[in-house]
């Protein structure tokens, strides 16, 4: 049996001593003592600590079989700890619901067991909640809703941060492929009808950047997310007037679109180099259309 729980979250990383002998099920976010009716279970949401806890109370006091309640076990009532006390199935439950919170996102553990198990338990979960430890994901953000992030890719750094899109280039030590720029973008309006080959054509017309583009190449394909378009492009970026060589990926997820271009000088490394390094780099994207509804 594990000694520490531990949950990754998109913004959270959470670990805390297992100390009620829970087990980790098929869902990572969540762990369980069967033989107790024992539950650990991680969320996070786009909501504030204080719209969760609001959020907790105004539920509890609706129901007909849930009350907050203030102390028990030697805990209190708190910003960011929320008791409550149900009635299942003639025995008497109890959720300890930890908030963790920063900025206006919050993480919430949501520890539920029988009343009883709870008061046998007493000294374990004090200290378990004691030992809890988090710190912040240490994944880049390319968009909060839909939330799209990376776990940064061996090679680039961060430049630019906008709303909906991350900007990276090549460090000085990324011998093997040097002085490219990467641009991760999500597009958010509605796109179930459109063709996305002739979508990727129309997200190039539009570029405020790029001049004098010509598509080489382009596929179809489809990918864990939905359809996905991989084009070769040659142009000229306006500003700097540099000829790149780009390779462009516009990917289908749910009703969003996912641009992703890699680009370096023209004629410095080959299509099929940039494409390897951009598999490489969308292995690692973490997307989650439904995080905090």
């Amino acid at each position: 049996m594990a000694e520490t729980i531990e949950f990754k979250g998109p913004r959270y990383n959470i670990r805390l001593d297992n100390a009620v002998s829970l087990n980790p099920s098929k869902d990572p976010d969540k762990w369980l003592n069967q033989n107790d009716y024992i539950k650990l279970v991680y969320t996070e949401h786009n909501k504030s600590r204080q719209q969760i806890h609001n959020q907790l109370t105004s539920l509890a006091e609706k129901s007909l079989n849930q009350f907050k309640i203030d102390e028990v076990i030697g805990l209190k009532q708190q910003e960011d700890l929320v008791l409550i006390k149900s009635l299942v199935a003639d025995t008497e439950f109890l959720r300890i619901i930890k908030l963790i919170s920063r900025d206006t996102n919050c993480a919430v553990l949501d520890l539920s067991l029988p009343l009883s198990k709870a008061k046998q338990y007493q000294d374990n979960i004090v200290n378990m909640l004691n030992s809890m430890r988090w710190e912040a994901s240490k994944l880049l953000r390319v968009n909060d809703e839909p939330l799209v992030q990376l776990n940064q890719p061996v090679g680039f750094k961060p430049t630019q941060k906008f709303a909906n899109s991350l900007v990276l280039r090549t460090t000085n030590d990324n011998t093997s492929l040097p002085e490219a720029n990467l641009v991760l973008s999500i597009i958010t309006e509605t796109i179930a009808t459109e063709d996305l080959a002739e979508k990727t054509r129309s997200i190039l017309s539009q570029s405020k950047s790029l001049q004098k583009f010509k598509i080489m190449d382009i596929t179809e394909l489809s990918s864990k997310w939905g359809d996905m378009v991989i084009a070769r492009v040659s142009g000229r970026y306006d500003a700097s007037q540099i000829e790149v060589d780009i390779s462009h990926t516009t990917i289908k997820m749910g009703d969003f679109l996912l641009v992703a271009q890699l680009s370096t000088i023209r004629n410095t490394e080959s299509f099929l180099k940039l494409e390897d390094v951009m598999e490489q780099v969308l292995s690692n994207l973490v997307f989650d259309a439904t995080l905090g509804k």
